[in-house]
């Protein structure tokens, strides 16, 4: 079998016999990746978007046209800043003032409502005590980093003392100025919980957690030196010391809701004796 004519003349002979118009072009075989790269250069390129936060935040009509991107860091706008309500001091003096009421004016309550109160608060601290201490803290350590999770029990501890100090304070004053009367015992296992509450709130949590971000600012930097390293070594330390402090503080003050707990459900014994009679 004779070869196929490839050449140019073989080609133009063929065509003029079929009167075939036909052009030979030679095509480099990076002609279509040029093609994209010049196409791409003369698309104009999209401005970056801004991003869902630059309005969230009130970012500036100059930030959103330039396309700058609102870092997670920088200030929150007016927007999202806390009102005056929400102010740590502002709550606090809330929360006093209902307390001192409560403290004073219960005597003339009736019966009923200061019960209910006290209940109330017993229920809260309690419930409170049992979740933050058996799931929420195990839950959290369990499925987070170190870091996160110290980051966020930053953000719950204080509430969580908070929480035990207001519910215990008002169950206080529903049972030394209630019309119950005085329970100098449960006055005392009250007491001892609002101390220590207190003084995990104000002095061993803060001190605690000043401890974790020094080492984790520390852990985070791009170079350490032989002296950070002893840092972190002693902050470790320094840390598990407090921390199994707070948490010895935090245990005392469960065992006294379980113990006024157990105070109550002797009511409930009374009352249930008395219905069955």
């Amino acid at each position: 079998m004779a070869g196929l004519c490839t050449r140019p003349s073989c080609i133009a002979s063929a065509a003029g016999s079929r009167k075939v118009p036909v052009s030979l072009t030679v095509r480099p075989a990076n002609l279509s990746l040029q093609r994209q790269q010049s196409s791409c250069q003369s698309r104009p390129q999209p401005k970056t978007a801004v991003s869902v936060r630059a309005v969230a935040t009130g970012a500036s009509s100059a930030d959103a046209q330039s396309g700058d991107m609102v870092q997670p860091n920088q200030t929150l706008g007016p927007m999202l800043s806390p009102s005056a309500v929400n102010k740590s001091w502002v709550r606090l003096a809330v929360v006093s003032a209902v307390i001192a009421g409560l403290a004073r004016f219960s005597g003339n309550l009736p019966a009923h409502g200061v019960s209910f109160v006290h209940l109330m608060c017993f229920a809260t601290w309690f419930g409170t005590q049992f979740w933050v201490t058996f799931v929420a803290g195990i839950v959290q350590f369990k499925n987070l980093t170190r870091q996160q999770f110290g980051k966020l029990q930053s953000k719950l501890f204080p509430i969580y003392f908070l929480v035990g100090c207001a519910c215990n304070t008002i169950m206080l004053g529903s049972l030394a100025f209630g019309p119950s009367g005085l329970a100098k015992r449960q006055l005392i296992v009250l007491g001892g919980s609002l101390i220590a509450s207190l003084l995990n709130w104000v002095y061993v949590e803060p001190k605690t957690t000043d401890m974790m971000f020094e080492r984790y600012e520390l852990e985070n930097a791009k170079t350490r030196s032989d002296d950070d390293h002893a840092r972190i070594r002693s902050l470790r330390k320094e840390f598990g010391m407090w921390h199994g402090i707070s948490s010895t503080i935090n245990l005392v003050a469960f065992v006294g809701a379980v113990a006024h707990g157990w105070w109550l459900s002797g009511y409930l014994a009374t009352i249930g004796r008395v219905v069955m009679v």
